[in-house]
């Protein structure tokens, strides 16, 4: 668990107490170097990049995990926040995309909105999950996309259905 805030560390330590937490601005971290000294698996279950996209953190961010890790680990789940409905900094979310994308991530929900305002995006890694219930999911939930000005269509978090 990356944060750049240190008020946030005693709530993680007690309600995540076995994460490792750094805190760090995570655009400035040796992500190869965290991943090693930690041992962690090459196959992890989530990964959630929940930064300001507004200062470029979010993408910067994305673009070192590119650079440095995604080679070697990958993730059965990403959420991807690029606040298209505030800010479309340096291309967020086309550029994000277009990363995941590179990476063999599938797009599950995009645009992803809650009170009306799409923030981000979820995929998975076709390795490591059921693309038989992935694709399902997609499918069952085409029905719940509604239209949106900025996006096109945009699916509110709370409307998705996993049966």
């Amino acid at each position: 668990m990356i944060e750049y805030n240190e008020m946030f560390l005693p709530l993680y330590k007690e309600f995540r107490q076995n994460s490792i937490h750094i805190i760090n601005d995570a655009t400035k971290i040796n992500y190869n170097d965290l991943f090693e000294r930690n041992n962690v698996p090459l196959f992890i279950d989530y990964l959630q990049i929940d930064l300001e996209v507004i200062n470029g953190t979010t993408l910067l961010t994305l673009e070192k995990l590119d650079k440095e890790i995604f080679d070697i680990y990958k993730f059965a789940t990403v959420t991807f926040e690029h606040d298209i409905y505030h800010t479309n900094f340096d291309n967020t979310r086309e550029k994000s995309r277009d990363i995941l994308k590179k990476r063999g991530y599938i797009c599950v929900f995009e645009d992803i909105s809650n009170n009306g305002n799409p923030y981000e995006d979820w995929y998975v890694h076709p390795d490591l999950v059921d693309m038989n219930y992935v694709n399902e999911l997609i499918k069952n939930n085409k029905k719940y996309y509604t239209q949106h000005y900025i996006t096109e269509k945009t699916i509110n978090f709370q409307d998705i259905k996993y049966s």
